[in-house]
């Protein structure tokens, strides 16, 4: 007991010792804080890079160190970068120093690299921090150097706010004197300084910042983090990074006999373009290998088609140059966010997706080499050449979704549900169904016509089991699955840090005529709830009509597709109606 009284005013002065100002309430309640954080990038006049990293981490829990920070990992490629580990050691709560041990830094295969053959070179250092408990504090040092011409510039696109809070920051860029350098920050925060000054034969860069508040742990987030604090940096513009790629991207496949069945396939147009593609998605294997560890460089069509296996940068090269064997169309294409375009400032790093884009009968479309999905436009922007930059709005656009159904359905004496309906979606994705909470084999539907507004279909629904509770049946009504349904909110928290961000506006409605047999009768209380806010509207209404019908209105408009955390509130209260289990089905009863 002694002992403990004593270690607790030392550690109070060590972490007072290790961090500038007091920690706050949240640092408090935080698994681990960065007291400090450095990341410094060199540009040699030779070409050659050399990255430093240094922090100083605070472990407030044991889960900080049993799940989230007991070791860092640390990934390189020996062929082209040599890593140097120049300080591991970690301060405990009683102020003993211990140095991390020879056989506390191990290389290993990286998880992403052990099914890819043409990858098995890579390496993950794995240092294992000793010591640790809580109150513990560990420094950390390390360097990388890298050869000139492994990656195909000088960038990069850091993401300032981390896991844990960040008490002081600091970001160094280094070029030679005269070197172009274009840089940005996004979201900068608030107490963000920047100094540049120049040191021998260098211009320096400096960037710093106090407090940076840790990544949140919420659903429905900005796509690309767009909401927090950035920095890119490049010596390149981004026609340079674009025109890297489609350099790299445009290759030819050489004859193979191998390759006779697949192209020499009796498909022709869309059907044939599928079926390369679907080749290529099922049977060559997906290396998840990240660009940025195997330096931007991608692979030989040939070599991706021998090995039967590639990262999706490779993939995409070989089913590009599949498709234009067969006589089409096809270009490789590249996914970014609309907050990454700058065309002072290109960073090999902001194009974090490979598609290719096959024209054809007037129609083009943007294949995925590595799944069946396309690129959603209210997400990603695909970019096949640098000529499209000047159409580009950087400021990116949210589109209207607006679906209705309109449905008469009845319920037999067994409970099970049948009728037929209007659906119409805009807008509409043939990969991703049509209607939710409900078996598929219930229902049928077919395409009546489409225009500029919607997608309309006719649906027919046949014998859905409903649920039977005694005397009862209830029945919980299907769902557009394509609709706000697709969104998958979950349930909501009480409260909210950043904006929630949805893929749209919503506009959706449903409308229920629903009869019963001879001898039952509906026992669904009259409802009328009607709600509007700041955010949006809900309406939901119950009521037995005087044929003795059952009519179910629903209704559900979102404003603006970005909430801000301050209007969090309504939105939950809205939604929280729209999903009310209990306003979304009825229940008949035998009289």
């Amino acid at each position: 007991m002694k002992r403990t009284f004593l270690y607790i005013p030392l550690l109070l002065a060590i972490v007072l010792a290790s961090c500038s100002t007091p920690l706050t309430e949240e640092q408090k309640q935080a698994d681990s804080v960065l007291f400090k954080q450095i990341h410094e990038y060199t540009l040699n006049p030779d070409g050659s890079m050399v990255y430093r990293y240094y922090h100083k981490r605070l472990y407030n829990t044991y889960q900080s160190f049993h799940r989230y920070y007991g070791e860092t990992f640390v990934s390189f490629n020996p062929d082209y970068q040599t890593l140097k580990v120049n300080l591991s050691k970690t301060t405990m709560a009683d102020g003993k120093v211990v140095h991390s041990p020879d056989n506390a830094f191990n290389e290993i295969l990286p998880f992403h690299a052990s099914l890819a053959p043409a990858y098995n070179h890579l390496r993950d250092m794995v240092i294992t921090h000793v010591g640790l408990e809580i109150g513990a504090v560990v420094e950390l040092d390390y360097t990388i150097e890298t050869k000139a011409g492994y990656v195909p510039c000088f960038s990069e696109d850091i993401i300032l706010n981390q896991t844990s809070p960040v008490k002081d920051l600091e970001i160094i860029v280094r070029v030679p004197k005269g070197h172009r350098l274009s840089n940005k920050v996004l979201n900068a925060p608030a107490n963000l300084k920047e100094k540049r000054k120049t040191e021998g034969g260098f211009q320096v860069v400096k960037w710093h910042a106090t407090e940076v508040p840790p990544i949140a742990n919420e659903a429905l987030q900005s796509d690309g983090m767009a909401d927090y604090h950035r920095l890119m940096f490049s010596e390149w513009d981004l026609e340079q990074v674009i025109n890297y790629y489609k350099n790299t991207f445009t290759k030819e496949i050489n004859d193979d006999p191998s390759l006779d069945k697949l192209l020499n396939d009796k498909k022709e147009g869309w059907d044939k373009v599928e079926a390369i593609r679907n080749y290529v998605v099922s049977n060559i294997n997906t290396y998840r290998v990240p660009p940025r560890n195997c330096g931007y460089q991608f692979r030989l069509p040939n070599d991706v088609w021998k090995s039967n296996g590639g990262t999706e940068g490779d993939k995409v090269i070989l089913l590009s140059a599949l498709l234009k064997k067969a006589g089409f169309d096809a270009r490789p294409a590249f996914g970014t966010y609309s907050h990454l375009i700058d065309k002072e400032i290109g960073c090999a790093s902001a194009f974090d997706r490979y598609y290719v884009a096959v024209e054809f009968d007037g129609e083009t479309r943007y294949l995925s080499a590595i799944g069946y999905n396309s690129p959603k436009s209210d997400s990603r922007m695909v970019i096949v050449s640098a000529e499209q930059l000047d159409s580009i709005d950087a400021e990116g656009k949210n589109t209207g979704m607006a679906t209705s159904l309109i449905s008469t359905l009845s319920v037999d004496a067994k409970g099970f549900v049948s009728g037929t309906g209007t659906l119409a979606m805009n807008p509409y994705d043939k990969d991703g169904g049509m209607l939710g909470g409900i078996p598929r084999n219930c229902v049928k539907t077919e395409k009546i016509s489409n225009d500029n507004e919607s997608d309309i279909f006719s649906v027919t629904i046949s014998n859905a089991k409903s649920e039977a509770m005694g005397v009862y049946f209830s029945f919980t009504l299907p769902v557009i699955a394509q609709g706000f349904e697709w969104v998958r909110t979950g349930e909501l928290p009480s409260q909210r840090i950043t904006p929630l961000h949805l893929p749209w506006t919503v506009d959706e409605r449903y409308d229920f005529t629903i009869s019963a047999p001879d001898g039952f009768t509906f026992v669904n209380p009259g409802y009328d709830e009607q709600l509007e806010n700041g955010v949006g509207s809900v309406k939901i209404g119950h009521r037995v009509l005087e044929s003795g019908e059952l009519h179910i209105e629903r209704q559900l408009s979102i404003y603006q597709s970005v909430i801000p955390a301050e209007s969090y509130n309504d939105f939950r209260e809205l939604i929280n109606i729209w999903k009310d289990v209990n306003l979304n089905r009825f229940i008949v009863k035998s009289k």
